[in-house]
């Protein structure tokens, strides 16, 4: 499971709050965009980087990723979760969220 956020506040609260869990443990927690960043999609900036081209470098990276290495789920902090990037974000599960 990958559990995303934005908010900065967020993702230094929720480390804290997933210590506890005895199970079912993110594989990844913390912002979007360093999830991205770890798979190999490089740097950008501006908003069209982050609303067009980053989802669309995720979902080519996320498309020819080992089934080993895809998510089983994506939980997110959705405030600012724009649908492209929710498409991208489902590319990396292991049952993705379809384009429909």
């Amino acid at each position: 499971m990958g559990l995303f956020c934005y908010n900065k506040g967020l993702s230094v609260h929720l480390p804290r709050e997933v210590d506890a869990w005895k199970q079912a443990r993110p594989v990844f927690l913390g912002e979007f965009h360093d999830y991205v960043q770890s798979l190999g999609v490089p740097d950008g900036s501006g908003q069209e980087y982050f609303d067009e081209e980053m989802p669309r470098l995720l979902k080519e990276l996320a498309d020819v990723l080992p089934i080993e290495e895809k998510l089983d789920a994506v939980v997110v902090e959705a405030q600012d979760f724009v649908p492209r990037r929710e498409r991208a974000a489902g590319s990396a599960c292991r049952s993705s969220i379809s384009d429909n």
